[in-house]
């Protein structure tokens, strides 16, 4: 009996660490951990998307690369998804995005150089700057210049959202 009894307790425990005591937003026990990531928006000099698949001079996922480069020079692949236009707050964003919780991951252990090719043109070299103490980005370099950043309502979306202009 005393066995049964000391199981039920400790579901019992267990279901209680798994519950959001808070109507907040935060993680409760058992979530898994999400990171910031970094957006990126592509777009040419007349303001087209060129992520958007509905666009005849857009990059599809398999032109694009997201990588690093080893010690022996190799390629090693950072890990990407294209996200769709949303809307935050009263806010819409119309652009798609590539978009990466990797490289924020892999820039907090020490400074990173990923490159960004698009099809068969030349990689892109980008360097983060991270915020000392805070989860988002800072700014990103192309090819050494800074990209512009979002503002207003969207500066404050999930890491950050950067302009790459073609």
């Amino acid at each position: 009996m005393k066995k049964i009894i000391i199981a039920f307790i400790v579901i019992f425990v267990a279901n209680l660490g798994c519950k959001k005591i808070s109507n907040t937003d935060g993680l409760c026990a058992c979530s898994p951990m999400s990171y910031p990531g970094i957006s990126l928006v592509i777009k040419n000099a007349a303001h087209l998307d060129l992520l958007n698949p509905v666009n005849k001079e857009a990059y599809a996922l398999s032109q694009i690369k997201l990588f690093q480069k080893d010690d022996k020079g190799g390629e090693q692949q950072v890990s990407f998804s294209l996200r769709p236009t949303f809307t935050y707050g009263s806010e819409k964003f119309n652009y798609y995005q590539l978009y990466s919780e990797q490289m924020i991951a892999l820039a907090r252990t020490k400074q990173q150089i990923f490159y960004l090719k698009l099809a068969d043109g030349t990689p892109y070299e980008l360097n983060l700057e991270l915020k000392e103490g805070m989860p988002d980005a800072g700014k990103l370099l192309i090819d050494k210049k800074e990209a512009p950043k979002e503002t207003g309502e969207l500066a404050k979306y999930n890491g950050g959202i950067f302009y790459l202009n073609l």
